[in-house]
């Protein structure tokens, strides 16, 4: 199951959408789960959301497979610059 949220980012100022993936059984019980957090999170499920229209397709290949996992996508800035200042490290000397 796919479910997609916004949030605002407060450092950067900015609404991100999160996109959260949970296995089909996660509601029927109190199992724990491993969880994955993965950037550009547009790009990780579908092929509709993502820029370039093809996708990792993570949502697909873990209900066939049937692994038990929550993935967390996390949306990046869409702009080129905007993007490279949010995931790279500050330099500070």
């Amino acid at each position: 199951m796919l479910d997609e949220f916004s949030i605002i980012i407060p450092p950067f100022h900015a609404k991100r959408t999160i996109r959260v993936y949970l296995p089909k059984k996660y509601y029927l019980g109190e199992q724990s789960y491993p969880v994955l957090y993965m950037h550009d999170g547009k790009n990780v499920f579908r092929d509709e959301d993502a820029m370039g229209g093809v996708s990792l397709g993570l949502e697909t290949y873990l209900d066939e497979i049937g692994i038990e996992l929550i993935v967390i996508g996390i949306d990046a800035n869409s702009s080129s610059e905007g993007r490279v200042n949010e995931l790279k490290p500050s330099m500070q000397f």
